[in-house]
């Protein structure tokens, strides 16, 4: 007999040894909302399925579909083994991971994305920051990622000039601040 979503999460928690309560404390929800979810008065939001993932180490094909095992595989994996090398806490660890479960076409536009937030504090940096120039790089120069990035070059330097009239303004003012002497 083939179990539906409702009795895996259900199995989860029996099999981790958590009551309903401990169990929606683990996954950010009530004791309440566990028992809805258990007895199918409640559907399972991907929000919770998530969760239920992340916390007790459950493959979410086998969560969500049944299929596979019902234990996510151990990060003996190549990116695994790069969170570990790296020391990398728990929201640098779940970041590369998400990162890398979207498609090709969802990172470059993250990247560009990332790139253009960061690109006006990264300018004069050529030499001191790795990144620098990384764009170009991965890229090349000519390429459609990079002209798009280069038509931002107004919104830049408005950017910069606000920055740095922001940055003379707050160091005045903390200037003024440290000369003052107690009396």
């Amino acid at each position: 007999m083939e179990l539906d979503m409702k009795e895996r999460l259900n199995l989860v928690r029996k099999r981790k040894g958590f009551n309903q309560e401990e169990f929606g404390k683990r996954i950010g929800v009530t004791r309440s909302a566990v028992c809805n979810y258990e007895n199918g008065t409640r559907p399972i939001s991907d929000q919770v399925i998530l969760a239920v993932c992340r916390e007790f180490g459950i493959a979410e094909s086998w969560l969500r579909y049944g299929s596979g095992t019902m234990e996510a595989p151990k990060d003996d994996d190549v990116l695994g083994k790069v969170i570990d090398d790296y020391h990398c806490n728990k929201f640098e660890g779940e970041f590369l991971k998400t990162y890398f479960q979207m498609t090709e076409a969802e990172r470059a536009e993250f990247v560009t994305a990332m790139y253009r937030m960061i690109r006006p504090l990264m300018k004069n940096m050529e030499g001191k920051n790795p990144l620098a120039g990384y764009y170009e790089a991965t890229y090349g120069a000519d390429s459609p990622e990079v002209q798009k990035s280069n038509g931002a070059a107004d919104a830049e330097a408005a950017y910069e000039k606000t920055l740095d009239s922001a940055q003379n303004t707050k160091a005045a003012s903390a200037s003024r601040q440290w000369l003052r002497v107690p009396r």
